[in-house]
Order: C-alpha cells, then structure tokens, then sequence
C-alpha cells in the first residue's frame, strides 16, 4: 500500500500496522538486511504477502518522501525477480509516488468512464509522470464512454472495463 492518503487493508484485516511502510522507510537505505523488503510485509488471507500502509495521511506521505528522495527508486531492488503491485492511491500530480511511476514497468490506472474522472486523468497523463507505452487504462464500472474511445483520445491503451462486483453473505436457514 503506498497511497499518499493512508493504507485501508490493516483496519479491513485487523493487522497491526506495523511492520509495513513506515518500517522500510525508517530501515531503507541502512546497511544490513533490515531494510529487506520481505522484513516488513505481513501476509493477507490466501497467503498473500503485503507492505501495509499507516492509516494516516500524513505518515504515509513522509514514509513515501524518505523512500523516494533519492534518485533512484528503492521498488526494483526491493522486488527483486518478484512481481509488486503497488496501490498508489489517487493520481496527484504532488504525490511522492509520481516518481516511483516514473521508474515502474507497467502503470495501470482504474478510472470510471465519467467525464469528471477522464478529465482528471487526462491532465495527469498531460503531465507525462510515466511513459504513455507503459500506460494501461482498465474502467471501472459503466458510462457514456467505450474503452477503446476513451483510449483513443487519451493515447493509452484501454484493456477494458471491470464492472461491480456484490458480495452476499450467506446465511445458513434453519
């Protein structure tokens, strides 16, 4: 989780919130293994191993600057040969992410196909915080829009639409 505005999945999971980001970023860059990735991630239902980001706003925000004022981004070497999913959060033009953006292989923005939305990210994408060929665009929900249209005219490309899904909790009936 490095979204500028504070993590969610701890307070969904009932994790503590540290280990997680604010225990890299305060470990990264030291010399021995404590600022090994793997040393602060905890593990989500279905074994699956997560940086949890701090719920507040302000603590994610600094944790992100002191990973990413160096020039380099610390995720490559983090990640190793292992494939990250980073949640950014909301694209911000000001967001200490924007540079890890800049160095990702692979950027994939979720927007609904509203126009509110679309112009947003069309200002985002005019700022060119990441090479427009590493873009993809995948919409969430319905609108006026089609995929490949709104693709067309933002010059990224469009992998197509997800649409909501409802989870029903299932009584059993005596």
């Amino acid at each position: 989780e490095l979204d500028p505005s504070g993590g969610d999945l701890a307070s969904w999971y009932g994790l503590a919130h540290t280990p997680g980001l604010l225990s890299w970023a305060a470990s990264h860059g030291r010399p021995g293994p404590g600022g090994a990735l793997a040393r602060h991630l905890q593990t989500l239902p279905g074994d699956l191993p997560v940086l949890l980001g701090p719920p507040s706003a302000r603590a994610a925000r600094g944790a992100l600057n002191l990973l990413t004022e160096q020039a380099s981004s610390p995720l490559p070497a983090a990640a190793g040969q292992a494939v990250l999913v980073c949640d950014c959060g909301r694209l911000d033009a000001d967001a200490p992410t924007r540079r890890l953006l800049a160095t990702a292989d692979l950027v994939l923005i979720v927007a609904r196909p509203v126009l509110a939305d679309l112009a947003h990210l069309s200002e985002w994408l005019g700022e060119r915080p990441a090479d427009p060929a590493r873009v993809r665009l995948l919409l969430r929900g319905t609108g006026p829009y089609r995929a490949s249209e709104i693709g067309g005219t933002l010059g990224v490309a469009a992998m197509g639409s997800l649409f909501p899904v409802f989870h029903v909790r299932a009584e059993t009936v005596h």
